[in-house]
């Protein structure tokens, strides 16, 4: 089978992921499961906000009779339990009438407390609920790494808001935003280097934008879809999948040779990180090198090691399993890397290490509605180890673990 998005062949365990591992794009039973939710939400859509889904209000002026929807639309339990006394239990009222008020109690007790439920988790339903394509730039210098990413919403009742947004590597607020208008949504975004982010489209547009002036974005039409880049001197080269390679300057987008020699493509992964089909992944540091990797081939048994000067430090082999993709990531004497608990394939950890001995400092789970098995991103931004998996993103306290703060995936 492949892929509807980018056409790779996928293997049967790549078909049992979340995601397209060549371009991160949802697979069918995962988008399916996201229109289920997303059916759930419309069923229980509260216009005018008063707590109260559409749908009971609808029941109540089809199925009720005037005197058991004052019942429905009273405010509190008191008044409930009066009415209900009142009009349900009189003897005058007839059985089959009795029955049908009973039924129609239990039905909206349920449905209400599914709203209920729900309107309680979508309180803050105009804060971010998606993050996805994260990456770390630099917006205002203070030291902090901070993060670019395609970024959703759902205000109740409406239509998903799309946005590309930059958040504060210090505390995850919106430092800059940009929220995508009708047909501009299914944007892909990557970040050049820490200055310059860029936005692809399918209509084969791109838009560069600088990091600490997001408001006047460089576009570019090219002849195809892009493939790779590379870029200094504030000159990029672009190479499309037609074969040709274009140059422009950056802010002008004039037209330029860059004489780059080679071309970074747009899905290659750094050398920290490790895929689904890679066995080993390697972090250097000075003289220090740590290298992830699995025990055998085959096997998704972890083992962690430490070499100076290619002289081995120490070796743990750990009780953790490869998720689809894993990485590692440092902070002062942390060492950090993204794992499972064998049996536990939806539930992403993040696991600290002391780089003197591999002695094991935590273990946090990342907790999030939907699964959390595949890895975007880790990296420590100077502050916080920044993890961003199948669009929730979290920032990890370096020495305790402890979440700080996050957006977790709806």
């Amino acid at each position: 089978m492949k892929c509807e998005s980018c056409g790779h062949s996928l293997s049967a365990e790549e078909l049992r992921g979340e995601e397209c591992p060549y371009c991160n794009t949802a697979l069918p039973h995962v988008r399916e499961a996201i229109a289920k939710a997303a059916k759930l939400k419309e069923i229980l859509r509260d216009e005018d906000g008063d707590g109260i889904p559409d749908i009971l209000k609808t029941m109540n002026e089809s199925e009720v009779s005037n005197d058991f929807a004052e019942v429905f639309t009273e405010t509190t339990e008191q008044h409930v339990e009066r009415k209900v006394s009142a009009h349900s239990y009189e003897a005058d009222v007839p059985k089959s009438r009795t029955n049908t008020i009973v039924g129609f109690i239990i039905v909206c007790a349920v449905l209400l407390t599914i709203g209920i439920l729900y309107i309680k988790e979508m309180k803050s339903s105009e804060s971010h609920k998606n993050a996805n394509f994260a990456c770390l730039v630099d917006a205002n210098g203070d030291g902090v790494l901070d993060i670019a990413a395609q970024l959703q919403k759902f205000p109740m009742g409406k239509e998903v808001v799309t946005s590309f947004g930059i958040l504060s590597g210090v505390d995850g607020s919106i430092l800059s935003e940009k929220t995508m208008l009708e047909g501009q949504e299914k944007f892909r975004l990557f970040c050049v280097n820490q200055d310059w982010v860029m936005l692809t489209y399918p209509n084969f547009n791109v838009e560069f934008y600088n990091t600490r002036n997001t408001a006047a974005p460089t576009r570019i039409l090219l002849s195809d879809a892009l493939q790779s880049f590379a870029m200094d001197d504030n000159c990029i080269s672009l190479k499309t999948r037609d074969g040709k390679t274009s140059g422009f300057s950056l802010p002008e987008g004039i037209v330029k040779e860059c004489g780059h020699d080679e071309l970074k493509g747009l899905h290659d992964k750094p050398e920290t990180f490790m895929g689904l089909t890679d066995s080993s992944a390697q972090l250097t540091d000075g003289d220090r090198r740590y290298e992830l990797k699995t025990r055998k081939s085959g096997s998704k048994v972890l083992a962690l090691a430490a070499y100076e000067n290619e002289k081995e430090l120490w070796r743990k082999q750990l009780p953790y399993v490869k998720p689809q993709s894993t990485g590692l990531a440092l902070h002062d004497e942390t060492l950090a890397i993204w794992a499972l608990e064998p049996g536990k394939d939806q539930e992403g950890l993040l696991i600290g290490f002391d780089i003197n001995n591999g002695s094991q400092r935590y273990a946090q789970k990342a907790l999030s509605p939907y699964p959390t098995s595949s890895l975007r991103l880790i990296e420590n931004n100077g502050r916080f180890f920044v993890v961003n998996a199948f669009s929730s993103l979290w920032f990890f306290d370096p020495k305790t673990g402890e979440v700080h703060w996050s957006i977790k995936h709806q």
